[in-house]
């Protein structure tokens, strides 16, 4: 099967650690490591980031955020996410409401960046905690690095990632989704910050090579090409996969070309209370 790879071009000048103003200026924005885990180990991920802040930081990271189970939802697809519809109390009496847009998981998942792959996989095999294969214990964690082509501003805290594990006409998929969904994203009445990334399909033949790496767990299967999208905030995501009405024609030709997953995850939780 022919694997599609389309990315966009990478930013022309150089971008600032993300989050912070008057900080060094790095040859391209980095890595963002995603770690997805089960909200009952919340409490011990971040116990552990609270510990470990100041060697994240001289390590050369940042924690940009956690997106928790109830801030997380899953609207296309949904394979590897254990999903079920928000229980909704009306009266004397509890019912399961299945809407789309409710659809949750039981998963958090920890958006890290580092400024290169190197240095965040040594940090997740050096640090006290995350080398730990079944940490947060006893569930462990699926962790995945992606790069990234395009540093999103402040106002962004809303990932939204989605897997294709299968394109049938990657042209067509390349033409008549992905330039015109990126256009749209880029526009003013989204200002999102959209980028296809060519998920690993062999092992990397160099360190620097930027396609998305498998550190640990199942998350990602290996020809999978994979879009990490921006925006300001959740409701803004949402107004965009179920409103815009643009955004909605081109998932129906996504959706003939390929067999996504996508999840929205509003990273809230700053952890440190920024």
């Amino acid at each position: 099967m022919t694997t599609y790879q389309y990315q966009t071009q990478g930013p022309s000048r150089p971008s600032p650690r993300p989050y912070e103003e008057n900080h060094q200026y790095l040859s391209h924005p980095g890595w963002f490591f995603l770690m997805r885990f089960n909200k009952a180990g919340i409490h011990i991920v971040k116990d552990a980031l609270q510990r470990r802040n100041e060697t994240i930081r001289s390590d050369g990271g940042q924690v940009l955020g956690i997106a928790q189970s109830h801030s997380i939802k899953v609207v296309q697809g949904g394979e590897g996410w254990v999903t079920h519809g928000r229980m909704v109390n009306k009266g004397s009496s509890w019912y399961v409401q299945n809407s789309p847009e409710q659809l949750e998981t039981d998963m958090c998942v920890l958006v890290m960046w580092f400024h290169s792959v190197q240095k965040g996989l040594e940090w997740i095999v050096g640090d006290v905690y995350f080398k730990q294969v079944d940490f947060p214990h006893p569930y462990g964690m699926d962790i995945i690095a992606l790069p990234v082509y395009e540093m999103p501003d402040q106002r962004s805290r809303t990932l939204v990632l989605t897997e294709y594990p299968r394109i049938d006409n990657p042209d067509q998929f390349r033409d008549a989704f992905a330039r015109p969904s990126e256009q749209l994203m880029r526009s003013s009445k989204v200002q999102a910050y959209p980028q296809f990334i060519r998920a690993m399909t062999v092992p990397p033949t160099s360190p620097e090579d930027r396609v998305s790496r498998h550190v640990r767990g199942y998350w990602l299967k290996r020809n999978s090409i994979v879009s990490a999208h921006m925006f300001s905030s959740f409701d803004t995501a949402l107004d965009y996969f179920y409103r815009n009405e643009e955004a909605r024609r081109l998932r129906q030709v996504e959706e003939t070309l390929s067999y996504p997953t996508t999840i929205i995850m509003d990273l809230a939780d700053r952890v440190f209370g920024r």
